[in-house]
């Protein structure tokens, strides 16, 4: 089971970016109220961005940028969940496999 937030504003506003420092800050104060996982999924358009996150959260929910893929370039989705996967794969698996 997770707890589900809807912190508006918190993190992200609509056409500004992400707000890695109030994201940090929200999920250290979510921890100490709940030992149920962290998870964000709000925001994250990239994969530089999915690696910024990950070590903030147990989890990064990647939809949008999939989808908005399989709707307008499909052939292109894969490659794309593939680079996602890759941001927020552990250093030392990626570095073993260089």
């Amino acid at each position: 089971m997770a707890l589900r937030t809807r912190q508006r504003g918190t993190h992200r506003l609509p056409g500004r970016p992400l707000d890695i420092p109030a994201l940090a800050d929200f999920t250290r104060r979510l921890r100490s109220a709940s030992p149920l996982p962290a998870v964000s999924g709000v925001g994250i358009s990239t994969p530089a961005l999915a690696a910024r996150v990950a070590p903030l959260v147990d989890a990064v929910v990647i939809g949008t940028p999939i989808v908005r893929a399989l709707t307008t370039v499909p052939g292109q989705a894969p490659a794309l969940a593939a680079s996602f996967a890759q941001a927020l794969r552990p250093t030392s698996l990626t570095e073993n496999r260089a």
